[in-house]
């Protein structure tokens, strides 16, 4: 019920903003839903897999991971069901997480540690929906159909990417990268900042 009225909360403050365009088109709508203000409040647990409450498998996956289960003696485990996924995360990826907030069935998951931030994906919970992919602001993730049963009934994880989570001494913010050393971009920016100022006053 919450999570109902936060996404109506925001789908209203989108309209308004979309108000002169032609329409309130379903990607802008999703991202504004995977913002910080609403990435923030997703629960993290340490060394766990970040599965949001709520989040529930449509029962024909339910119903055709159990048939594969039952009947995997029949099976090679080397053919492919079409009608589930695969997953492909380029390395564009920022980490925002909005992907891992998104999915309606916690296909994918972000699993956090002290100072590494993984995500990971199972096909057999994914329903097809493309929400994840329609919202990335990288444009970073890529479905396509067919998947190994074998990998359906062991309910297999795949490490999809993997970043360092970061906490700037000077200005205080978290980032991600995946480098161990990467410079606070959020600082590297107010540098550009001055330097633009300090060329337009002085030259």
């Amino acid at each position: 019920e919450t999570n109902r009225k936060e996404a109506a909360k925001r789908y209203k403050a989108c309209q308004a903003i979309q108000e002169g365009k032609s329409g309130l088109r379903r990607r802008d709508f999703l991202l504004s839903l995977g913002r910080p203000s609403s990435r923030g409040k997703r629960s993290r647990k340490s060394g766990e897999e970040s599965r949001e409450t709520g989040k529930r498998l449509p029962a024909w996956i339910v119903a055709l991971v159990t048939f594969f289960k039952h009947h995997r003696e029949r099976l090679t485990g080397k053919e492919e069901a079409p009608f589930f996924h695969r997953m492909e995360m380029a390395e564009s990826c920022s980490g925002c997480g909005v992907c891992a907030s998104l999915c309606p069935t916690g296909a994918i998951g972000e699993q956090q540690t002290e100072n590494r931030v993984r995500f990971e994906w199972t096909s057999s919970r994914c329903s097809g929906c493309r929400l994840c992919e329609e919202a990335c602001p990288e444009g970073a993730i890529r479905l396509s159909p067919g998947f190994p049963v074998r990998n359906l009934w062991e309910e297999t994880r795949f490490i999809l990417m993997t970043f360092h989570q970061h906490h700037c001494p000077e200005c205080r913010q978290e980032y991600r990268s995946s480098s161990s050393d990467a410079p606070c971009p959020y600082c590297e920016k107010q540098k550009e900042l001055l330097e633009d100022v300090s060329r337009i006053l002085y030259g």
